[in-house]
């Protein structure tokens, strides 16, 4: 192949990046394209090249980045030809042997280059805490209370873990990877911008390599890759299907609530189905059954079932469920019940929530506006065969 990619410095580490594409010319792979974070090379024949690198010096609101059309004339009469640019990085070779004057010959000067890339990380944390504040505000607004907001959100990350555990993990990664890439981008700019204005001129051709932070850099991507990959298998191992006439998972059916009833659809039309998923925290079946009675009423039962690792992780997700209940809102809403069959019971009108070994159910029933059906499907629950459920 005459093309390849390959991961690249960061952009402030510019005796790095000068020397990379050095040693990639004298391997016979030129830089033809930079991007954020990878650059394109084309082969040829090994030559030893010098390149330099050179910084906007204004902000996109300014009318950058990119250097002025006069600016990079003047460096290509002083025997520089111009490669590529992106963001405010902008890079020139030439023969190593050439004549070419270096860009700046007192480091101080080069120093007010740095500004723009300066502010670009010490104000690039500011659209994440806006949309943070963004997101307490309104929550704060809806639930009344800044309190309540830090709940549901506790809540919402809780179940996420357990229904998406791979995607969770990926979101995870990916916003510590952006803080480490913000914070050490700060942190190294700045203590370059000090360098040069103390009149230590940039190293060209550095001998020691950051071994700490490539390490991070490569785990953090190899984190990234797994966790991708594992994401495309949750979903593409999610199944949907027709409720079969006997459950054939750890789910009920209103034939075993003793309903005598057709399926049918609800009022938008959705049919009775079953989902089933896996993610790494747990194994889930999502069942949702529709039917209408001989007096023509019409009767419907949700479930969200959970096979944890372990029976304390169900107790514990149970009260999670509660907590982002439909109806009740909230775990002080559910009536704690001991039910014979069952580890642990709680109720609330049409909701009920159950725990039997490492499952842990919620159900919505429509027959829980009637108070003496309102506990069947616990007492259905709790009348299983172990076998069942395990």
């Amino acid at each position: 192949m005459n093309i390849k990619y390959a991961f690249h410095p960061e952009e402030y580490e510019v005796g790095q990046n000068e020397k990379y594409y050095a040693d990639m010319a004298r391997k016979g792979w030129f830089l033809k394209k930079r991007g954020a974070y990878l650059s394109r090379f084309e082969k040829g024949q090994p030559e030893n090249v010098k390149y330099r690198i050179e910084f906007s010096v204004c902000s996109p609101l300014e009318g950058g980045p990119g250097l002025p059309e006069d600016q990079i004339a003047l460096y290509e009469e002083c025997g520089w030809t111009y490669v590529t640019s992106v963001g405010y990085v902008n890079v020139f070779c030439a023969p190593e042997n050439s004549d070419a004057p270096e860009f700046y010959t007192d480091p101080k000067q080069q120093a007010f280059t740095l500004k723009a890339l300066r502010r670009s990380y010490r104000f690039s944390w500011i659209p994440i805490v806006l949309v943070l504040l963004m997101y307490f505000i309104i929550g704060a607004s809806i639930s009344g209370s800044l309190e309540e907001t830090l709940r549901d959100w506790d809540t919402e990350i809780r179940i996420a873990w357990v229904r998406a555990t791979q995607v969770s993990l990926l979101w995870a990664v990916l916003l510590l990877q952006v803080i480490y890439q913000l914070g050490r981008g700060a942190v190294c700019t700045a203590l370059l911008y000090r360098k040069l204005k103390r009149g230590q001129p940039i190293d060209h051709s550095p001998s020691r390599r950051p071994v700490f932070h490539r390490a991070v850099q490569y785990t953090l991507r190899g984190l990234i890759c797994v966790l991708l990959l594992l994401t495309v298998l949750l979903f593409v191992g999610m199944e949907e299907y027709a409720m079969p006439e006997q459950a054939d998972g750890p789910y009920l059916t209103l034939a075993d609530l003793g309903v005598q009833a057709e399926r049918g659809t609800d009022i938008l039309g959705n049919s009775s189905t079953v989902q089933t998923a896996r993610s790494l925290a747990a194994e889930q079946w999502d069942a949702r059954e529709f039917a209408q009675d001989a007096l023509g009423k019409d009767v419907w039962m949700y479930q969200d079932v959970y096979r944890m690792h372990t029976p304390a992780q169900a107790l514990r997700f149970a009260r999670v469920l509660m907590e982002d209940s439909t109806f009740a809102r909230s775990a002080q809403s559910f009536k704690s019940l001991s039910i014979e069959g069952l580890d642990a019971a709680w109720c609330a009108a049409l909701e009920s929530v159950a725990v039997r070994g490492s499952t842990v159910w919620y159900i919505t029933y429509s027959g829980g506006y009637e108070e003496a059906q309102r506990l069947v499907p616990l007492n259905t629950l709790a009348q299983m065969e172990w076998k069942e459920v395990q």
